[in-house]
């Protein structure tokens, strides 16, 4: 994954500051909202500068502090309610813009080293950006809706078998684990989600990977092809007992939810 600069970075300091005093519960969610939302505007950068540097930070805490994560969701809650900054536009924070396309980074930039340490460290970091993800979905879908980079997260790790996926692109030991995990904190949400991508202007962000020919969103069809890939990769003997565990477990869930 191509590599954002770690919570300690310089640019980071306000905001971290913020968050790390959230983590410790010497400020509650809104107070800390409050103070993310001024240290975003008050350093006389352009409001689409310091957003962007306040979303990255928010993003490399979740990836760091993944135990942390549920209070960043109470954080952005808190964020959505406040008053827009003196001379923006009133629904700014309600918009929070910019912060999907911070997510949509983690995607688009995955990368991973060949072996060892290294591509554990960034399969883990992929992962805990889909939890993050998937767990704003689940909490506020109306201002949280990234159901999109669950539907790539699922086609990547279930619309191609294991010998014609590009594991380059496509690495299945990222996008299983990451998958399953929004089946078990979004998946509820997930399985009555209605979300359609059509194709537009060249774009076609919601296609199907070589398994899946119908719908360019949500569908129950959909749901139930990948219910059926977990079940597969479940008992697959090419993968790792680990994952095989992990396909198996999700394909259970998503039986229970149906």
């Amino acid at each position: 994954m191509a590599q954002r600069p770690p919570l300690t970075f310089k640019n980071f300091t306000s905001r971290r500051h913020v968050l790390e005093k959230l983590f410790e519960g010497s400020l509650t969610p809104v107070a800390a909202a409050e103070q993310l939302a001024d240290a975003t505007v008050a350093e006389g950068e352009s409001l689409d500068d310091g957003l962007e540097i306040t979303w990255a930070c928010v993003l490399v805490a979740a990836r760091e502090k993944p135990e942390k994560q549920d209070k960043l969701v109470e954080l952005l809650q808190a964020m959505v309610s406040l008053p827009a900054p003196k001379g923006k536009k009133e629904d700014v924070w309600q918009e929070l813009p910019g912060l999907g396309m911070e997510f949509n980074h983690e995607w688009n930039a995955l990368e991973l080293a060949p072996d060892g340490k290294e591509r554990q460290d960034g399969i883990d970091a992929f992962l805990s950006v889909n939890q993050f993800a998937a767990k704003l979905f689940e909490a506020d879908s109306r201002h949280f809706n990234y159901s999109m980079f669950a539907l790539w997260t699922f086609r990547d790790a279930l619309e191609s078998t294991v010998s014609e996926r590009n594991q380059d692109t496509e690495p299945l030991d990222a996008f299983l684990p990451a998958a399953a995990a929004w089946i078990d904190l979004a998946g509820n949400s997930l399985q009555q989600c209605q979300d359609d991508f059509p194709p537009d202007r060249g774009a076609n962000p919601g296609k199907g990977g070589p398994l899946w020919e119908g719908k360019h969103g949500f569908c129950p069809e959909r749901w139930i092809l990948w219910q059926k890939r977990f079940d597969e990769l479940g008992s697959d003997s090419q993968l790792s007992q680990s994952l095989r565990e992990t396909a198996r477990k999700a394909g259970e869930q998503m039986r229970k939810l149906s």
